[in-house]
This record gives C-alpha cells, structure tokens and sequence, in this order.
C-alpha cells in the first residue's frame, strides 16, 4: 500500500542542507521553484523529505549549475524533466512544433543530466550496485559507477568537484556557448564523441532535445 503524502513530509528536510551546499557553491547555482504538483511527484516517488531526493522532488523543480548539470527536481519550465519512478516516462514538452517524446529508464531513476549530452541514474538493481549514481557519458555511452549515494553525488555537483569530473568534456567557450542552452535542450556532438574521431574541440555541435539525445545513448 503505497503511503500517503502527509507520510513522506519529513520534519527533519534535507531542504536547509541543499540550501547550504548552493550557498556554499563555487559554481553558478540556480535553485528552481517547485512545481503546484510537487506533492504528485514525491507520492509517486514514494520516499521523504529527509532524504535529498525527496526534498528535490518536493521542495525544488530541479537544480542548474552553471549552466551545464541539471540535477532533477520536480520538474518546472526552466527544466522540464523531472524524478519519476523507475521504469516510468519522462517527458520533455514539444518544441519547434515537434510532437512531445518521452523515454523510459527500466530498473534505475533518472536523477540529472548535463548540457554535453550525458545521463545520471540511481540505480534501482538494473546497473548492479543497487543505491550508487551512475553516468552514462556522450564520449563512452557506458554506464560508469560513480561510487557515490544520491546525496553524495548532489554534494559532489555543487562543489568544486564538478570542474574535475568535466574536464574531458569541456571546450574552452563552453561558458559562452551554454549561458543561454533551454533547459530542454542539449548538445549532439558530430562526430560523435565516442568515436576515435570525435572531439569536444573539434567535432560540430548542434543542439537538440534532451529526450533525442537520450534516445540516442541509452544502453
């Protein structure tokens, strides 16, 4: 029996915590306020406000920084995806007159993305190390544990971490070239980064929807 709304409202929220770590952030951190269906999303999740996914999925519509994570919330405009059960769809809103898409994630929770065109998932025993933060990179398409909690991996985006971990993905303007990326949208990079051709420098990048690319890097 699933457990009602005013059982997941914990009285002891990770929100402060997250409050602090952005305070504390070296990066450009945008906090996005939560959706009215905020209530809706953490139900269907099925964990608390203590926990950091409960507090995003309930207190926020996601978290940006710089420009280049998107770390899932509960979905808002600036950022139209959002933490869903595992095997459930997300879904970005239609743009250019295209038909919405949506995607599934069987056995993991989406959690975050980036605007290089990668993925990170909670594992939910699809992975092999069920609770650990995996990335599935635009220049490997495989699926790498990060070793790190949920919690952990926040803390880890927020800190001054995030430049170590994107170092092989980031050009010299990636600043310029990702101040004014939509929030659905993210870079394909042609040739693409997992050949031997391929190159953050040098391969072309055009922007697509964010569900495109998944679509295409989904293992």
């Amino acid at each position: 029996m699933p457990r009602p709304l005013a059982d997941l409202l914990s009285d002891d929220p990770a929100l402060p915590e997250l409050e602090q770590w952005i305070a504390d952030s070296p990066s450009a951190v945008t906090l996005l306020p939560a959706p009215e269906d905020a209530g809706a999303v953490l139900t269907a999740l099925q964990v608390t406000t203590r926990s950091l996914l409960g507090t995003l999925a309930y207190s926020s519509g996601g978290v940006v920084v710089d420009g280049w994570v998107r770390i899932w919330g509960g979905g808002s405009e600036q950022l139209p995806r959002r933490l869903v059960p595992p095997g459930a769809s997300f879904v970005v809103p239609p743009a250019d007159g295209a038909p919405a898409k949506d995607a599934t994630a069987a056995g993991m929770i989406l959690v975050g993305d980036d605007v290089a065109g990668g993925f990170f998932a909670l594992d939910g025993g699809a992975l092999g190390d069920p609770g650990r933060i995996h990335y599935l990179g635009p220049d490997s398409l495989e699926w790498e544990n990060l070793e790190l909690g949920h919690g952990q991996w926040v803390a880890a985006m927020l800190s001054a971490n995030v430049h170590d971990f994107y170092t092989a993905l980031r050009w010299p303007t990636w600043k310029e070239d990702v101040r004014d990326v939509p929030g659905d949208r993210s870079f394909n990079f042609f040739p693409p980064l997992w050949t031997k051709e391929g190159s953050v420098a040098s391969s072309d990048r055009r922007l697509v929807p964010a569900t495109e690319v998944w679509g295409l890097k989904r293992v």
